[in-house]
């Protein structure tokens, strides 16, 4: 069985590459453009794996990674474009 990676990010052009590079290593990926759509596909399938990013249309993806913590036990990678010091090194709690 493929392990099932869920990419929730905004950025459709980003997304595609992760997602084309992930699949030639054997994932199957999804992808979620927003919070809410990932909520709903959360519900449905099982994921291994979940790549966020921080900069979403509608929240933050620490906003995301605190609910989606008190629902689902998948590890979560934060994927972003941000660099400062505190983004890097604050904890989704």
């Amino acid at each position: 069985m493929k392990k099932h990676i869920l990419i929730i990010d905004d950025d459709n052009d980003l997304t595609f590459i992760i997602s084309d590079m992930l699949e030639s290593y054997g994932y199957k990926v999804s992808h979620a453009e927003n919070a809410s759509e990932a909520f709903d596909m959360l519900s449905e399938n099982k994921y291994h794996l979940i790549l966020l990013d921080i900069n979403l249309p509608e929240t933050t993806g620490f906003e995301v990674c605190k609910s989606l913590k008190k629902v689902s036990s998948v590890p979560i990678i934060f994927a972003s474009a941000r660099t400062s010091e505190t983004d890097r090194i604050r904890k989704c709690r």
